[in-house]
């Protein structure tokens, strides 16, 4: 919605998703949980190994040590949201 804002009013974007203007900034203010945060890092591990390549799928195990992440997570592209 924050990309829309400049074409339409929060009023008309909130009528036509069908969502409260209220729970609209309630939402805008929300910190990210621990599960967005770790989907927005995959996101751009998925990106840095991918790179500009459309090849295809692709499988990518996910773990980083030093965060205390001992088992990885396979994720493909639809998983981080790429496809």
């Amino acid at each position: 919605m924050l990309a829309e804002k400049t074409n339409f009013t929060i009023t008309r974007m909130v009528r036509l998703l069908e969502v409260s203007r209220s729970g609209y900034y309630v939402w805008l203010d929300r910190k990210p949980s621990d599960r967005m945060i770790r989907r927005e890092g995959i996101e751009q591990k998925v990106a840095w190994f991918h790179g500009d390549s459309d090849e295809g799928q692709f499988l990518l195990v996910v773990a980083n040590p030093e965060q205390g992440e001992t088992n990885g997570q396979i994720c493909t592209e639809q998983d981080a949201g790429s496809g």
